[in-house]
């Protein structure tokens, strides 16, 4: 067997990774982050500062963990899925806890944090005038062995 038929094929898990970058890509974190909070002269990293929150974003949303210290050796796992997902070379520490904690250092400024939340909002939140005569609600039939008042409120006695 020659050297050129070797091929090394990797199989990665990749569950909702795909689907979680795509929607945070869509709403626009990254771009809104990376405009409301430049760079600092001390980032050394490939990815920028959205872009590190939206990686983030999407640890928390899939392991359903907020802990900073089990970022980075997560990431680490799926490095190769963060890497076509960002277009760029990634590295597990640029999800460190030391790095994260300082995301939130930064996003902790309430001025630029209002206008952030103002941007995304613009863009995800749809508003709608339905202004109409009468609005006919059904609701969904309970039943209950409480006794009831006269008035329909269900008596609860504790």
């Amino acid at each position: 067997m020659k050297d050129e038929d070797i091929r090394l094929v990797n199989v990665e898990r990749v569950d909702d990774l795909p689907v979680l970058f795509a929607t945070l890509r869509r709403i626009g974190i990254a771009e809104f982050l990376d405009q409301l909070f430049p760079l600092h002269h001390n980032w050394k990293a490939e990815l920028s500062f959205g872009q590190v929150v939206e990686g983030w974003l999407v640890y928390i949303l899939s392991q359903s963990d907020h802990r900073l210290n089990k970022v980075q050796a997560w990431v680490e796992e799926h490095l190769s899925l963060y890497e076509v997902n960002f277009g760029c070379a990634v590295r597990g520490l640029d999800f460190s806890d030391d790095r994260l904690a300082d995301i939130l250092e930064r996003v902790a400024d309430y001025q630029k944090w209002n206008e952030f939340e103002a941007k995304l909002n613009r863009r995800t939140i749809r508003v709608y005038d339905l202004s109409v005569e009468r609005i006919r609600l059904d609701s969904t039939t309970t039943y209950s062995y409480k006794a009831v008042s006269e008035g329909g409120l269900l008596l609860l006695r504790f």
